[in-house]
Order: C-alpha cells, then sequence, then structure tokens
C-alpha cells in the first residue's frame, strides 16, 4: 500500500496537482460548454490529489514512514462547495441536506492535521528545541484539535448513518468523528520521540486511558450499526486504542475494570 500510495504521490506531482496554477479555469456564472469540460476535468482533478494527500498521511503516520509529500509542497486550494453541483448535480446532499463536498474537506483537513502532528511530535528532538518548546507545541496541537472536533455541529450529521442511496455509511455517522477525535488525541499525548525523556503524569496517563477508551466504546458502537470499515487501518487504530489502553494502565495509572 505504501509504495502505490508513493507512485500516486509522484505522479500527482509530475502533473502538478501540488499547484493552484493547474487549475486556471475559475468558476463564473457563465462558462462555455468548452470552459466547463475543462473545469469538470480540473476539479475532478484536484479532488483526487486531496484523496492522494490524505492517502499518503495515514499509510505514513500509520507504518512510521516519511510522508510523500508536505504541506510546504502545496498551494492547492481544497474544493470549492458550489463546485460540486458541476460535477455531480444529482449527488450534491446528503440526507441531511449537508453537501458531501463539506464532509469531504472536514475529513481532509483532519487528515492535514494527522500529517502536521506526526511531522512535528513524532520526531527526534534537536538540541536546539528546550522541553518547554515541546510541551507547548503538544499543547497547541491539542488546542487545534479541539478546535476542529467543536466545528463538527457544522456538517448537521444524524445518528443514523444513512445515505442518499438508502446505504449506511461511517461518513456520515457522528460516531465515527468522535472515533477520529479519540485516535487523534492518543498520537498527541502517548509517548512520541520528541517527549521521550519525558516522565508520563497522571494527568497525561489520564489522557491516553480516557481517548482509548473512547476509542473502544466509539468502534463498538460502530460495529453493531454496522457501519464500520474493516480495513487494516481500521485494525491498526482499533489495536494502538487497546495497546494504549494497556500502557495507561500499566503506568500505574489506575486499576483498569473487568469487562
Amino acid at each position: 500500500m505504501w509504495h502505490t500510495v508513493g507512485i500516486a504521490v509522484r505522479t500527482a506531482l509530475e502533473l502538478g496537482l501540488h499547484r493552484e496554477s493547474s487549475y486556471p479555469v475559475k468558476q463564473e456564472p457563465e462558462l462555455d460548454e468548452a470552459q466547463l469540460v475543462q473545469y469538470r476535468h480540473q476539479e475532478l482533478g484536484r479532488r483526487c490529489f486531496w484523496c492522494v494527500v490524505a492517502f499518503d498521511i495515514v499509510t505514513s503516520s500509520i507504518l512510521g514512514r516519511p510522508l510523500g509529500i508536505r504541506d510546504d509542497d502545496i498551494d492547492t486550494a481544497l474544493p470549492l462547495s458550489e463546485s460540486d453541483g458541476l460535477l455531480t448535480p444529482l449527488l450534491t446532499t446528503t440526507v441531511a441536506g449537508m453537501q458531501r463536498i463539506t464532509i469531504f474537506k472536514k475529513i481532509v483537513r483532519y487528515r492535514l492535521f494527522c500529517g502536521k502532528l506526526v511531522t512535528n511530535l513524532h520526531r527526534k528532538r534537536s538540541p536546539d528545541v528546550s522541553i518547554e518548546d515541546a510541551l507547548r507545541l503538544r499543547d497547541e496541537l491539542a488546542d487545534e484539535l479541539d478546535l476542529w472536533y467543536s466545528s463538527l455541529h457544522e456538517l448537521r450529521l444524524q445518528h443514523i448513518a444513512i445515505s442518499d442511496e438508502g446505504g449506511q455509511s461511517c461518513y456520515l455517522s457522528p460516531t465515527w468523528y468522535e472515533v477520529l477525535y479519540a485516535n487523534a488525541t492518543l498520537m498527541i499525548w502517548r509517548p512520541c520521540p520528541l517527549l521521550v525523556d519525558i516522565t508520563n503524569d497522571r494527568h497525561t496517563l489520564q489522557r491516553i486511558h480516557d481517548s482509548a477508551t473512547n476509542a473502544i466504546n466509539k468502534y463498538a458502537i460502530l460495529h453493531r450499526n454496522r457501519v464500520i470499515n474493516y480495513s487494516w487501518v481500521t485494525l491498526h487504530s482499533v489495536f494502538m486504542a487497546g495497546l494504549s489502553y494497556i500502557y495507561a494502565g500499566s503506568m500505574g495509572y489506575m486499576e483498569m475494570p473487568a469487562y
């Protein structure tokens, strides 16, 4: 998977999809037929590019390998909500009335945050970075994640995750976004190379324990509701949540209850 995504990343870079200049046609009230065809083509490329970026972040962070493309290399904007109607006019909204592209952008922003987290926190600390700076960075990342999570109400998600076609989708379930939040919280607070010589205090262990418990419980809800994707990414996330739960308990934070 990592090699396949790497090929996709380099193909996207070769095509220049990481540069906004590769998307010359801007959405206007009146586009002639030729411009409309070109606009649709470039906007499909824009969406494909951001999918590749998201895949790269997921595979690289899970496997502990460098990202194929960094945020600093990208100046391509996320898709405009208004552009969705020109591409898929019959599939622009969900059952809740929210545009699909809004959900897409929310997920991509989460992946970009995870890429930033891995790049800045899960790396060896250089001599010119103090422990205080590293702790400040961790707190800033936690605040940024909280800001992303607090904006989820904009999606107007329903508890029954059913798409327009009648099928169930985890992307329409608020529980799935709670899982994302819990997983990212674990990435922030669990031991990392930047803070390898910092002894875990009770507050940190509590955050790890609570986030791991929350992730496991939310995955169980998705499983019972049959809206979970049984992929290797999901299996890895469940495994890391369980391992983090055991770690917090083994460090003496609290007695782990028997299930």
